[in-house]
C-alpha cells in the first residue's frame, strides 16, 4: 500500500480516537454529589452602607456569594439533572453593625454535554426566605420578602472529571411582604463545582 495512504489513515484513525463522543463525566454512576460557590453581581440597589472613613458599600439583590450543594442524576450519556439547595447573601459590616440580604435558592437544572469537557444547562430556581436585615446600625432594615420563581441559564467546562468552571445567568423577583418595594435580583455568577 502506498505510504500516503497509510499515513493518511493513521491520522484518520488517530484523530477518529482522540475525539470520542460527548458524554457524562462519569457513565458508570447513576448519580454523583457536588459542592459549590460562586461571586454574583447585579440585581436592585437595596441600601448602602457609610463606614465613618467615607467608604460606602452598596448591597444589591443579586451580588456576593452563593454556596451550593446538591446531587447530579445521569440521565444517559450525554445528559443529566442537577439539584440543589444553598445560600445566596450580600453583606455589610463594621465594629457598629451589619446589613445582609439572603435567601434559600433551591434549584433543578437539565444538563446536555456537548464534548466531554463541555456542556449547557437550563432550568428553574426557586428561592425561599428572601430577607434583608441588620443589626446595630442596621437594626431598622427588616424587611421579609416572598419566595421567587426564575430561569436559569449556564454553562460549565471541566477542567478535571471533579473540577467544572460555571458561567451563570439567573433572572428572579421578589415581592415584598410589608410595605416595600418589589426588587429584582437578576444576576450573572462565575464559580467552581467540586464533584465526588
Amino acid at each position: 500500500m502506498n505510504k500516503k495512504i497509510l499515513s493518511s489513515l493513521a491520522v484518520i484513525t488517530t484523530l477518529g480516537l482522540g475525539a470520542p463522543a460527548a458524554q457524562a463525566q462519569d457513565p458508570g454512576r447513576p448519580f454523583r454529589f457536588f459542592l459549590g460557590v460562586a461571586a454574583t453581581g447585579g440585581g436592585d440597589e437595596l441600601v448602602t452602607a457609610r463606614y465613618s472613613n467615607g467608604d460606602t458599600y452598596t448591597l444589591r439583590a443579586g451580588n456576593l456569594i452563593n454556596l451550593q450543594g446538591g446531587l447530579e442524576i445521569f440521565a444517559g450519556p450525554v445528559a443529566s439533572v442537577m439539584v440543589s439547595a444553598g445560600y445566596h447573601f450580600d453583606h455589610a459590616s463594621a465594629r457598629n453593625g451589619s446589613i445582609t440580604f439572603s435567601r434559600v435558592p433551591i434549584e433543578a437544572v437539565g444538563s446536555i454535554y456537548l464534548h466531554p469537557r463541555f456542556r449547557l444547562g437550563a432550568g428553574i430556581r426557586y428561592t425561599a426566605n428572601p430577607r434583608l436585615s441588620g443589626d446595630r446600625f442596621g437594626s431598622d432594615l427588616d424587611e421579609s420578602y416572598k419566595a421567587g420563581l426564575g430561569p436559569v441559564l449556564e454553562a460549565e467546562f471541566f477542567a478535571t472529571p471533579w473540577l467544572g468552571i460555571r458561567v451563570r445567568g439567573v433572572s428572579e423577583k421578589f415581592k415584598a411582604k410589608n410595605a416595600g418595594p418589589d426588587i429584582k435580583g437578576d444576576h450573572v455568577g462565575v464559580g467552581v463545582n467540586f464533584y465526588f
